[in-house]
Formats: C-alpha cells, structure tokens, sequence
C-alpha cells in the first residue's frame, strides 16, 4: 500500500517538474 503511495506521490512531483521545464522554455523563448 505505502509503495503505491509513494509511486503516486512521485508521478505527481514528475508532472510538477515538468510544468516547471515547461514554463522554463516558454519563459526563455519569450525572452529572446
């Protein structure tokens, strides 16, 4: 039960960081 807890929990920061890099490059096109 904890295992599938945490996979849960770890797709979550993986969905968090991508929108991260996204608004990165978005960020840094609109830059140049």
């Amino acid at each position: 039960r904890s295992e599938l807890k945490q996979r849960l929990d770890g797709m979550k920061l993986d969905q968090r960081e991508r929108k991260h890099d996204q608004s990165d490059l978005v960020s840094e096109a609109g830059r140049e």
